[in-house]
């Protein structure tokens, strides 16, 4: 092959003679105010074994309105004189303005000076914006004159194996009055460069005034510094003063009464008896005031709230059930003392509980087609297995009642009502008969507590779970009793089954007492939420009055049935196995949403 024959020595510094063949491979890629140019330079032109014309260098020139004649005509950025040196990785031609059409020539040249001006080494390129995708995983939380954010950021934007779009950075924004539309409108709190820093340990923003409800935007940017300014990224929070409920209870005392302490302090908490109205602050305080009996679908979609004119606990459209808010709480024993605290919202050292529904009423229909309403027979002589199996048939997130929903109502309870008798406190319920009651007994009371008989044959209720104990055993689900005999527990619900005592559940790390009523209760740092017995020497009448029975190999089931009498109450706890049936026995319901 010959070279091209320059004849005419055009362009300044040119010589006549034969000139490289043209560039090859050429490929254009245009970017955010870049443009990047991966080519082959030309091999030497070889007669008869001998070089005519030896590739010496190629230069890059490039301007606006046309093609460069010439090396001198236009903006020269590049003398390459490495072969093929910007094949596979190109050459970066930057400052760009985006949407503006470049004019580009490759101006291959020989050792001899002699340049190709041919057309076919021009072509064109056009910078265009590119825009990151949006922060994911946002989530923004208000604290006491604080507010925590946190978020994932995006990935670079690649195409074909080319980065498009590179993240270098988040900047998170903060404005009063109105979302911030650009990283300049409003106050950066932080500019943040190294990627998802804020995805697991969130961004805290102090200093902030409670009750000022703070407009946030993330805005992710590029390395040309183009911002992601889509409304998706945006959140907010309110700051606001925490408030702490507690109560608190030497260990060695054998009063079933516990002290009000921090925000406690001088409430009164008072429970029907007989259907009539009485005194209970905690129904003007969060989180008691925001518990709810909901009518939800499958899909936790709800069709109507009780108080709505289309609420019915006897005809409803999908399953009736109890919203329990989300709350913080912390559950210690220190210096003698046990202590129960409920937070209104996230507070340093409490654990979080999340959004949650339990049944109003223990489940009812049938073993395949299981729901919850009121006026039918409760549906019983089901295993704990075959009440998980078929809970989760209804759907995502559906389940039965487990040991960690069981001990938030617990603690709601006990802050609540500050005394360790629960019968005493809300009524005895239907605990001297000898047969259950069906569901629906307390409707009348909406949501308040108590009963509207006390006579040991009537239904009693606590925040609209209705026979909260006696009636019927309830099963517990997360829980299966190891050899000590010591409890194991689960807290991923996916991974819940019967009769296992092995990863992923972990062993509390008290041996539990067993047979009588119970005289103090056991606590695992590593678990404080669940409240087991550790010694069974009370009465009805002290300590925790309430029946306490483990034994090693079992399922757990919770509350007392219809012939324990003075046994029943929150704490009741009792051993069978996953696969026991018994006219007795039941569960309930349990949706959290994701």
């Amino acid at each position: 092959m010959i070279g091209k024959i320059n004849l005419s020595g055009s362009g300044s510094g040119t010589n006549k003679g034969i000139s490289p063949n043209d560039i090859s491979n050429l490929k254009i890629t245009n970017k955010d105010t870049k443009v990047v140019i991966c080519w082959r330079d030309p091999e030497d032109t070889i007669i008869d074994n001998e070089a005519v014309c030896t590739w010496a260098g190629t230069k890059l020139v490039y301007k606006q309105g046309s093609f460069p004649r010439n090396p001198n005509d236009g903006i020269q950025v590049l003398d390459n004189t490495v072969k093929n040196q910007y094949e596979t990785n190109g050459f970066e031609v930057t400052n760009l303005n985006n949407n503006t059409k470049y004019y580009f020539r490759l101006f291959p040249y020989s050792n001899e000076n002699v340049v190709n001006f041919d057309g076919n080494n021009a072509f064109t390129a056009t910078p265009v914006e590119i825009v990151l995708n949006d922060c994911t995983n946002i989530k923004a939380k208000s604290k006491n004159g604080k507010v925590t954010i946190g978020w994932s950021d995006p990935e670079d934007i690649i195409e074909n194996e080319e980065t498009m779009a590179k993240w270098v950075g988040t900047k998170l924004v903060m404005k009063q009055g109105s979302y911030p539309t650009s990283p300049s409108d409003g106050t950066v709190v932080v500019n943040n460069t190294i990627k998802n820093q804020y995805a697991t340990t969130p961004y805290e923003i102090a200093n902030l005034t409670n009750d000022i409800t703070y407009y946030f935007q993330l805005f992710p940017y590029t390395d040309v510094e183009t911002y992601n300014t889509n409304e998706t990224n945006r959140c907010e929070a309110t700051p606001k003063e925490v408030t702490v409920y507690g109560v608190q209870r030497q260990i060695s005392s054998s009063f079933t009464a516990w002290t009000r302490i921090e925000g406690g302090e001088g409430l009164v908490a008072n429970a029907t008896h007989d259907g009539t109205a009485v005194q209970n602050d905690f129904d003007n305080i969060y989180p008691w005031s925001d518990i709810i009996s909901v009518d939800i679908n499958a899909d936790g979609s709800i069709n109507s709230r009780f108080g709505d004119p289309d609420f019915s606990f006897t005809n409803p459209t999908g399953k009736i059930m109890t919203m329990f808010p989300e709350f913080w709480y912390k559950r210690v024993q220190e210096n003698g003392y046990e202590k129960v605290y409920i937070a209104d919202a996230e507070y340093e050292d409490f654990e979080h509980s999340e959004l949650f529904y339990i049944g109003r009423y223990t489940a009812t229909g049938s073993k395949t087609a299981i729901t919850t309403k009121s006026g039918v027979a409760n549906l019983v002589s089901i295993s704990m297995t075959d009440l998980r199996t078929n809970a989760k048939k209804i759907g995502n997130s559906w389940g039965a009642m487990d040991i960690w929903r069981w001990s938030m109502l617990q603690m709601l309870y006990l802050v609540e009502y500050a005394d360790y008798d629960s019968q005493a406190k809300l009524g005895y319920g239907n605990c001297s008969t000898s047969a259950a009651i069906n569901t629906g007994s307390c409707d009348a009371l909406g949501m308040k507590s108590g009963c509207i008989k006390n006579d040991k044959k009537s239904g009693v209720i606590y925040r609209g779970v209705e026979n909260i104990f006696s009636n019927i055993y309830q099963w517990l689900d997360g829980i299966n009793i190891g050899t000590g005999p010591k409890s194991w527990v689960c807290k991923d619900r996916s991974q819940y089954a019967s009769d296992k005592t092995a990863s992923p559940y972990v062993q509390v790390s008290y041996t539990e007492a067993s047979g009588s009523r119970i005289s103090k209760m056991g606590y695992d740092p590593n678990n404080p939420a669940v409240q087991r017995a550790i010694e069974c020497s009370g009465s009805d009448t002290t300590h925790c009055p309430d029946y306490f029975h483990s034994s090693s190999g079992y399922a757990v089931s919770v509350g007392g049935y219809w012939d324990d009498g003075l046994d029943c109450g929150l704490w009741y706890a009792n051993y069978h196995s996953a696969s026991y049936t018994n006219t007795s026995f039941g569960g309930r319901l349990l949706f959290i949403p994701v």
